[in-house]
């Protein structure tokens, strides 16, 4: 158990360390995407068939192999086309409106299609290449379409096109795939354990929650099951606080920011969200939106009336930077009509929500990194979070030396949400890493 209540003056001096043994961790990670059994043209490849029999090889996009396939229509699965796609603000994809090949060649369009539209993790050369509204990044818009009838949205197949689509992986954040009454019991469990705390509820340097079991300032447990934390994840969302749905008992939670940041819940439940995900995995905003479908956390926060939402299928102009011609009459759908109808987004940025680093990260870490300089070897060091996890360590003079600690500051809407739960994560993974001594929990900005 790390000690929760060192000042921040730790950042400061010489201490005297321990040995601490390393443990190797394993982060559970799971994939529990099954196969899925697919009609096959009668030469054993995949539709649409000719008259010949044969279709899509194996390992094309949308052959059942590499990259996978966009319909763009809205009406796949709940799972269908999880990789990274140009976006607005609240996270909805932008579709792109193109005409529809005819049938025969020759012959008329018969009307026009919007697809997802995949990107680039960078801006590649050739490519159009716009602001991606929804994080402000530069990328470039992966060339989608076959030239065959049907394929308006697929992925070109040329190789170096789709290996510039970004699959979104999951990790451990599968189990949110498990049937309803998985994370139900693993919020009754949790918030059990959180509501019997005998000193009140705390966080640690990540912002993972810490119960007690006993009036001993140095019992606490942390929150560290990725069932436990995908739980709360989804049910500050859905519930807000306090988190009484389960156990009819007030569980007062500590302040990230201000008593009065009414978004405060909203950081808890990135944090959660972080602390469930694989220590080595990226969150970011497209993972959000997915997660998010996956739980059903929009429609039961629609229901519920917890947060902001905002309907997809809406038509309107593209955006300003999307060059002319890109999209049929510049005109682009925003959020997808799933086979079920319209989705559902939560809207962060209407929330208020807004996060920055250095804000939610002032404290300091302390101990032992391991395998530096070199495998088997342990190095002291002391620092702040801010440089010793989002900055460099150097070794200088037989210790480790952080610096340069990169912020983040005002970060708003769901990629503010997004950070905030990548850097939970990567908290996490850093003192799972090494051997770390000590290390100060979030403090609240008085």
């Amino acid at each position: 158990m790390l000690n929760l209540l060192l000042t921040r003056t730790l950042c400061l001096g010489t201490f005297a360390f321990l040995m601490v043994a390393s443990v190797a961790c394993n982060d559970g990670s799971t994939d529990s995407n099954a196969q899925k059994v697919r009609k096959t043209c009668e030469d054993g490849t995949f539709p649409p068939c000719n008259v010949q029999g044969g279709g899509k090889p194996p390992d094309e996009p949308g052959g059942g192999g590499g990259k996978p396939a966009f319909p763009g229509r809205g009406q796949g699965d709940l799972y269908s086309d999880l990789v990274a796609l140009y976006r607005d603000e609240v996270g909805r994809p932008i579709l792109i409106q193109k005409e529809l090949l005819p049938e025969e060649p020759g012959g008329e369009s018969p009307g026009t299609v919007f697809c997802l539209q995949p990107i680039s993790a960078n801006p590649v050369p050739g490519l159009v290449t716009v602001t991606n509204p929804a994080d402000g990044r530069q990328v470039s818009l992966v060339e989608i379409g076959t030239g065959l009838p049907g394929e308006e949205c697929d992925v070109n197949p040329d190789a170096d096109n789709v290996a510039l689509v970004q699959e979104i992986l999951f990790g451990r954040l599968n189990l949110g795939r498990s049937p309803v009454k998985v994370l139900a019991q693993q919020l009754r469990d949790v918030t059990g354990s959180m509501a019997s705390s005998a000193l009140p509820v705390d966080i640690e340097e990540a912002g993972r929650f810490v119960w007690y079991p006993t009036l001993d300032l140095t019992s606490g447990v942390e929150v560290d099951s990725p069932g436990h934390n995908l739980s709360l994840h989804k049910e500050l969302q859905v519930e807000g606080l306090p988190l009484t749905s389960q156990t009819n008992v007030v569980i007062d939670l500590p302040d990230v920011a201000s008593s009065t940041d009414p978004s405060n819940f909203l950081d808890h439940a990135a944090a959660a969200l972080g602390a469930a995900a694989g220590k080595g995995d990226l969150v970011d905003l497209n993972l959000v939106v997915y997660d998010n479908r996956i739980l059903n956390i929009p429609n039961e926060t629609l229901a519920a009336g917890t947060l902001a939402t905002v309907v997809g299928g809406g038509v309107m102009d593209c955006p300003s930077d999307l060059p002319a011609g890109v999209s049929v009459e510049d005109q682009c759908q925003y959020g997808e009509i799933r086979a079920t109808g319209p989705e559902v987004y939560i809207d962060y940025g209407a929330e208020g929500y807004a996060y920055t680093r250095s804000d939610v990260f002032p404290g300091c870490v302390r101990g032992l990194l391991t395998d530096f300089p070199s495998p088997g070897t342990f190095t002291p060091f002391s620092g702040t979070i801010m440089d010793c996890v989002f900055g460099t360590i150097e070794l200088v003079e037989g210790s480790g030396v952080c610096s340069g600690g990169v912020d983040f500051t005002g970060v708003t809407a769901i990629e503010g949400f997004a950070q905030r739960a990548d850097d939970a994560r990567a908290i996490i993974a850093f003192v799972h890493g090494n051997a770390v001594a000590d290390s100060t929990a979030i403090l609240p900005i008085e």
